[in-house]
């Protein structure tokens, strides 16, 4: 889906606090849903997303490239 400023924004890269639910439960952690509120797991998602910014943009950049190189 593109937006207005030509950016390609797949639901892959749309996160939201159902995302930390979703990662708790799989992490047999469900007890922890309850005792957060949103406003907690956003600042979450927020400092996941700032702490490993770099690593997740050269990851999908490598795999840009392999993918372009197999084109």
């Amino acid at each position: 889906m593109k937006n207005e400023t030509n950016f390609e924004l797949p639901t892959c890269l749309k996160w939201d606090t159902m995302d930390i639910d979703m990662r708790l439960i799989a992490l047999g952690k469900d007890d922890l849903i309850v005792s957060m509120t949103e406003n907690q797991k956003s600042l979450l998602l927020k400092n996941f997303f700032e702490m490993y910014e770099d690593d997740i943009c050269e990851f999908i950049n490598l795999q840009l490239e392999n993918y372009l190189e197999n084109k």
